[in-house]
């Protein structure tokens, strides 16, 4: 009598507030446990694979790493990886894969809307139409003003091709410079930021967090930027000193910002942040439209199947540097 074949095991990693994603077309060619239905150390048990489907739970995972040890592959149901880059990931055979182009679009229209909002001044129209006051007033426009983003990666790129659309001049900030780029007038490296940021009429931050870009924009970055730079932040958290950022807007240094992320979530009750009319603070929702679950979960099943297959993974990170799949 033939032995039975041994099916792959996935362990899905997720809470009760967050819920099961819906990966059961893969019942037929994999054995799914459910950290919420299972515990943890079981559903982690025998497990090859692993989807992180709720990222909030990282540190559990870290701080039960021996119950990884027989994890090949794990997928991050984020682009950003910073946070999953840790030491004892690192030295591990595991191949970490992420959300890599699910977000760029939501994004770039996120990004896209607050550029539009800064320059036709919505916040004085929010508070005219919240006093039921009629002032009309002349705005500026988008055309012709120019847009420095940090990151030039996938989602970086897509909020450069759409900024452009809006007759903007883009340019990038990144790992290496290039003069011939399909999506940016050109892209110079991080060291060299300082020189650049004075160019910008908004800074655009997309980058991950990494050696490169912690702290990238403190107050001795911020002295360099004109007084009117709007600086819009869908990247990761820590790039930005946050007190610094308040400091500068405070004394005229920055004119004003567009926040998704922040070094802390939620952004606390008696942060600055908060009261300054300069200031969109949204939480932590730039990628998050429509149908987003969906796809993160369509990539999931995607990649599953090929690696069960014994086929190559799509969006392979770096770990050691921390960078997503170009």
């Amino acid at each position: 009598m033939a032995a039975p074949v041994k099916r792959t095991k996935i362990a899905v990693v997720t809470s009760p507030e967050v819920g099961k994603p819906d990966i059961e077309a893969l019942a037929g060619i994999a054995t799914i446990a459910y950290s919420v239905d299972d515990g943890l150390e079981q559903a982690l048990d025998g497990a090859e694979a692993v989807f992180l489907w709720d990222v909030g739970l990282i540190d559990e995972l870290r701080a039960h790493w021996d119950w990884m040890e027989g994890v090949k592959w794990m997928h991050v149901a984020v682009a950003g990886v910073d946070t999953m880059c840790f030491q004892e990931m690192k030295d591990s055979p595991i191949v970490l894969t992420n959300a890599a182009g699910i977000y760029n679009y939501a994004i770039a229209e996120y990004v896209t809307g607050a550029v539009i909002a800064y320059e036709r001044n919505y916040p004085r129209l929010y508070s005219q139409m919240a006093k039921q006051e009629w002032k009309p007033f002349v705005s500026s426009g988008a055309a012709g003003k120019n847009a420095l983003i940090i990151g030039p990666g996938r989602i970086g790129r897509a909020c450069a091709r759409s900024l452009a659309t809006l007759g903007m001049h883009v340019r990038g900030i990144g790992r290496h410079d290039a003069l011939d780029d399909p999506d940016f007038e050109r892209i110079d490296s991080f060291e060299s930021l300082e020189g650049r940021i004075g160019w910008a009429h908004h800074l655009i931050i997309t980058a991950p967090l990494t050696p490169d870009t912690h702290h990238l924009l403190d107050a001795s970055m911020f002295k360099y930027c004109r007084p009117s730079v709007h600086i819009v932040n869908v990247g990761a958290e820590p790039i930005i000193k946050t007190p610094d950022l308040v400091y500068a807007l405070q004394q005229g240094q920055v004119g004003g910002a567009t926040l998704d992320v922040f070094e802390s979530e939620p952004l606390d009750p008696l942060s600055l942040l908060w009261k300054m009319s300069t200031v969109m603070i949204t939480p932590h929702i730039a990628g998050e439209i429509t149908g987003f679950e969906e796809s993160l979960i369509d990539q999931f099943i995607g990649n599953a199947r090929r690696w069960i297959k014994g086929q190559a993974l799509d969006y392979v990170v770096d770990k050691q540097s921390g960078y997503g799949a170009k």
